[in-house]
């Protein structure tokens, strides 16, 4: 959290009654924060004033503020305090303490981590993430549970003031007050500025979630989990239950639950239905009855579903047996829902089919579960989490696309497929579209390891969008084991719970988790936004979000739709916290009557200029670095070409010129530099610039020789990056190589190694991977050999504990779950896609896969058995890591293998103890592109 300021007095804002008493600093800072433990404090936060040792809050009238109030004892001993607060007194009016709420933090220890984690935030051993929130104490006795604050720590306690709906717009003055066991106090003050901007429930945004009520009876009362119906009949589970949803319905999500059924009657004609426990536990949630502020649901599944009728029952869901009981089921549910009132809340899920690529027959089948539905009146709105549009302009060829508009009236398709275009054209023809949240760089995650303003982004997403709710299918569904175990198996999710259930901390109820409260957060400025956009600021609603969600769904494709492009979110809080100050300033504005009377203007602008300083920016990207030879020279002339990508999010046109910064002795630059633009905002433009050279760049002894690119755009602004070709020449052996995975006869050779292996993601400059790759190459006769040594962490094994198998497994196109090698090889230098390589996987457990082309699933490209002679290889297993030997026979590349001088080539590893996913050549974003690869130049 930066360096430690020495300017904070010993108690920040405390008057002590007795110079013994030991107190910890007080701070604060934004409620999307991560507090470490161990580090030591800013001076400054967007939420404390350090030159008054003062904690500000700002907000609108029926709003929930929260902030992260960190105890620390970095530097000093020990402390316990109970913590309380006091009233907040204004000029006029007082907000009662009882309208705060305080937590401690409890953390979930995970253990393994999704891909688009490891890549955005780097590979990462275990550790704890803070995310269950324990109620402290009682505020209306303005005191809490006792807190211990060890030496060299910090303690986080979230705070959260419920800003009462009657609150008068004006300035509050408050404190957190901190008592020792001798009852000496001090008070660290707190000024809360109330807007008079009200957030009204009807402007908020519907979240529609799932509660999940087998893990809630398991956790919460030790009944039997698989029978719902006879918890019903119980009153205390049915209490127990019921409290989950109002857990969440407080935060402002819709809560829902589908495992509640009317029950068929014994004769079961007509598709008959006894509604008594259905009707007591469902008709208040659904009616509103349930919640103290009586707002209705948003909107309740129908309980009809593949799973009820069961289509076990009726020889299955494509027999007419089947669609007859359905049809009977379906006409009885709408009825009763007509009466009672609920219909127009109703929608069916069949969540069907289970693909996301559905086949011929699956299509064919959910229309033929659909059509029962046709005959009602007023006929039942059906949801699809299916994809709208067709698939093929973004890389998936092989995607079935079948038009559903006759079907369909709710589109909540996974956040990484949804079209802009596409949900604007649904929606103008009535569709209606729900944002089904998914993870980076398509959406924000609710992950527990995800970064908290993740969750917050989520609704301005849906903002962005255009979207009427967000559906979030699960939100109780949380592992047996949580909080007992560490999460380490990667089937399982951490976005599938917001809550936790109390037992596990000694509280009745559930508690919150901090990711619910980043929801609220973010649903509230949601609300904010569009107050903006209904009073003529409707610009300025967007330019704020759009300059913190840069893109999602398929805008954040990069070449095809599994190449997500990432680091076009923005993740830091602070950041956050400034478009928060400017969205509540901004909407003052634009209701307030007089100007000064809302915001200080000079404020105000210097806000903007920071916040558009840190959010929008020229980016440029330097995607290849390949040598070609002229075979029409007698002396070789080498062409060095750098692909470059010029990308701007500046809010106005730019114009530059593109060179080199430098080149070696010898060089000459070709038609350089390059005129580039205009680039509009948010636009892209790519351009390739080059040198010609009789003498290879020199290179380090891992093969790499570093140039540096200019992008010069005058007053807009100047990039420069760094350019890296990397290129290896084999050495002729004096004798074919046995394949013992040893290395021990292989002789020197000079610029024949690959190493300074590279993490595979977005950061600039890219890390070194931690454990080491290094390849060697040399040739004799008909084989190409390549000579791999992998390094392991301290004390682990390679290929211990891992299943033998001639299969590979990918998650966002990075093989996983193995410690492996993979040689891509394009041997005429000249391809352009994925089919194009030669794809040869080596493992540590001695197994080879080889192919053409990548065979990931979902697929980007086609591909082919290896044709001729498969390579050769031997594996060998030491302390410190593993070894292969693979020969590659050259003719079994094709005919034009032979006659190429320059061959495209990249290897990569995966080690799986850290996640870490490595590469030699520096390929962008991912290593199966054929143009992104390095060079392998032949001796003459």
């Amino acid at each position: 959290m930066g360096a430690c300021f020495a300017c904070l007095i010993a108690i920040a804002g405390c008057s002590l009654r007795k110079k013994e008493a030991v107190f910890p600093q007080v701070w604060a800072t934004g409620p999307s924060e991560r507090i470490d433990s161990g580090e030591p404090l800013r001076e400054e936060s967007p939420y404390f004033r350090s030159t008054e040792n003062m904690i500000r809050l700002v907000g609108a009238v029926n709003e929930t503020v929260g902030v992260e109030c960190v105890l620390s004892a970095i530097g000093r001993p020990p402390a316990s305090v109970g913590i309380g607060v006091e009233d907040f007194v204004g000029a006029t009016a007082t907000i009662e303490r009882s309208a705060v709420r305080m937590y401690r933090h409890y953390p979930v220890t995970i253990e393994r981590f999704p891909r688009w984690y490891v890549r955005t935030l780097g590979p990462s051993e275990g550790r704890e993430f803070p995310d269950a929130l324990v109620p402290l104490g009682n505020m209306e006795s303005g005191a809490a549970d006792t807190l211990v604050v060890a030496a060299g720590t910090n303690l986080p306690v979230y705070i959260e003031v419920r800003i009462p709906k009657d609150a008068r717009p004006e300035t509050y003055h408050s404190a957190i007050v901190l008592r020792t066991g001798e009852n000496e106090t001090c008070r660290a003050p707190i000024e809360l500025v109330v807007r008079d901007v009200f957030l009204s429930p009807e402007d908020a945004l519907p979240v529609v979630a799932g509660v999940q009520l087998g893990p809630i009876l398991e956790a919460q009362t030790g009944l039997d989990p698989r029978n719902i119906g006879a918890a019903l009949d119980n009153d205390g589970a049915r209490g127990v239950m019921r409290e989950a949803f109002e857990l969440l319905h407080e935060h402002g999500l819709s809560p829902y639950t589908n495992d509640v059924r009317p029950r068929a009657l014994p004769t079961g004609e007509g598709g008959a239905m006894d509604w008594e426990s259905y009707d007591r536990f469902c008709g208040p949630l659904i009616d509103g009855t349930a919640y103290g502020d009586g707002r209705a649901a948003h909107a309740w599944p129908l309980p009809v579903d593949v799973h009820q009728p069961d289509p076990a029952q009726y020889e299955g869901l494509a027999s007419p047996s089947y669609r007859a009981a359905l049809r009977a089921q379906l006409a009885e549910v709408h009825r009763h829902f007509k009466s009672a009132g609920w219909l127009e809340k109703s929608y069916l899920d069949f969540d069907y089919p289970p693909s996301v690529n559905p086949s011929a027959e699956e299509y064919e089948r959910f229309r033929g579960l659909a059509s029962p539905a046709k005959g009602l009146d007023p006929r039942p709105v059906i949801l699809s989490r299916l994809i709208p549009q067709p698939m093929g302009a973004f890389g998936w060829f092989d995607y079935r696309h079948e038009e559903l508009d006759e079907v369909v009236g709710i589109w909540a398709t996974p956040a990484r497929y949804e079209h802009a275009a596409t949900l604007a054209s649904l929606r103008s023809n009535g569709k209606r579209t729900w944002m089904l949240p998914d993870r980076p760089p398509y959406s924000g995650s609710l992950g527990v390891e995800a970064p908290p303003v993740h969750a917050r982004s989520l609704a301005w997403q849906a903002f962005l969008r255009g979207h009427e709710a967000i559906l979030l299918p699960k939100t109780t569904d949380w592992p047996a084991t949580i909080l007992g175990e560490p999460i380490a198996d990667s089937e399982t999710a951490t976005d599938t719970w917001l809550i936790y259930p109390g037992k596990h901390f000694g509280v009745d109820g559930f508690v919150p988790s901090v990711r619910l409260k980043q929801l609220q957060i973010g649903l509230q400025e949601y609300q904010y936004l569009r107050l903006l956009e209904e009073n003529g600021r409707a610009e300025t609603a967007r330019l704020l979000a759009a300059s913190l969600i840069q893109a999602s769904g398929t805008d954040a494709y990069g070449d095809h739709y599994q190449d997500g492009v990432t680091g076009r979110r923005v993740d830091d809080p602070e950041v956050w916290e400034q478009a928060r100050a400017l969205l509540t300033q901004e909407t003052a504005l634009a209701l307030a009557e007089e100007r000064e009377d809302a915001v200080d203007s000079s404020l105000n602008l210097m806000g903007w200029a920071r916040f558009l300083g840190a959010t929008r920016r020229l980016e440029a990207r330097v995607e290849s670095a390949r040598v070609s030879v002229d075979p029409r020279t007698r002396q070789p002339k080498y062409l060095v070409t750098f692909d470059v990508a010029i990308r701007s999010s500046l809010r106005t046109s730019i114009e530059g010129e593109l060179s080199f910064g430098g080149l070696p002795a010898g060089a000459r630059a070709i038609k350089v530099p390059a005129r580039v633009g205009p680039v509009q905002e948010w636009g892209m433009v790519k351009r390739a610039i080059a040198y010609e050279t009789t003498e290879l760049p020199p290179r380090d002894l891992d093969g790499h020789f570093r140039q540096t690119i200019v992008f010069d755009a005058g007053a807009s602004g100047r990039v420069q990056v760094e350019g890296v070709v990397s290129v290896v020449a084999p050495v002729k052996a004096a004798r074919p190589i046995l394949m013992d995975g040893r290395l021990d006869d292989w002789g020197p050779g000079e610029s024949n190694v690959a190493g300074d292996f590279r993490l595979v993601d977005d950061q600039a400059p890219r890390p070194r991977a931690e454990r080491q790759t290094v390849a060697y190459f040399c040739y004799a006769g008909d084989y190409l050999y390549v000579g791999v040594r992998a390094a392991v962490p301290p004390g682990a094994t390679a290929s211990a504990g891992m299943m033998r198998r001639n299969i590979v497994e990918y998650e966002d196109l990075t093989p996983v779950g193995e410690d492996l090698v993979e040689i891509l090889l394009d041997p005429t230098g000249a391809g352009t896609l994925s089919d194009d390589l030669y794809h040869i996987v080596i493992k540590s457990t001695g197994d080879l896969v080889v192919e053409r082309g990548v065979g990931v699933t979902p697929p980007i490209g086609r591909t082919e058995p290896w044709a001729g002679k498969r390579p050769d290889y031997a594996v060998s297993i030491s302390d410190d890591g593993w070894t292969a030997e693979i020969a590659i026979p050259i003719s079994s590349l094709g005919p034009q293998a032979a006659r190429s001088r320059v061959w495209g080539i990249n290897l990569a590893r995966m080690e799986p103890q850290r996640g870490e996913y490595s590469d030699w050549a520096r390929a962008p974003r991912h290593c199966y592109d054929a143009r992104s690869l390095g060079n392998l130049i032949w001796p003459e």
